[in-house]
């Protein structure tokens, strides 16, 4: 990494208080921002390896898919809708069918 050319000694205040100093670690956001990058990739390729040195050991990996069934109640409803809904059309088609006839 590259060194910073920001000053190494900054005297940071309070901003309630501007006669009282605040005292700890502090980065400039670029280092900041140039530390993270280089944390990120580090993990990133640890985790990478962690994950391939598994999968070479053969570990085995478990997948496991379940359909959801609709419950007993749940397809009897639909049925009845169904039903319903070919009642209702049998009715519409054929009631002025039948006041014709009579």
């Amino acid at each position: 990494m590259s060194e910073s050319t920001h000053p190494k000694r900054v005297v940071i205040v309070d901003a309630d208080n501007p006669l009282q100093e605040i005292h700890g670690e502090f980065f400039w956001r670029e280092d900041h921002e140039r530390i993270l990058s280089a944390e990120r990739q580090t993990s990133y390729w640890d985790g990478y390896n962690e994950g391939r040195t598994a999968a070479e050991r053969g570990q085995p990996t478990t997948v496991l898919v379940r359909s959801a069934r609709p419950g007993l109640i749940r397809r009897a409803t639909v049925r009845m809708l169904v039903l319903l809904a070919i009642v209702a059309f049998a009715i519409d088609v054929f009631l002025p069918a039948l006041t014709h006839i009579v």
